[in-house]
């Protein structure tokens, strides 16, 4: 009876993590652009409150790498 115990507790564990990993599959969806063009392929962002353009100085430089000569 014991060992019958310990099966149906994997089982509700991985029903958990399976509820848990779609759910986070739906909070991290957001306006992510996962194909060519975005989500409806017509390249149209609806996001909202976007930087019309560049400060004089140009954007902050995050990081740099020196990545030799090449073609």
């Amino acid at each position: 009876m014991n060992g019958k115990l310990k099966i149906a507790n994997v089982g509700r564990w991985c029903a958990v993590l399976i509820c848990l990993s779609l759910a986070s599959l739906v909070l991290a969806s957001g306006n992510d652009w996962p194909q060519w063009r975005g989500p409806n392929r017509d390249g149209v962002s609806v996001e909202t409150g976007l930087v019309r353009g560049w400060p004089e100085s140009g954007p902050n430089v995050l990081w740099r790498a020196d990545v030799g000569t090449g073609f």
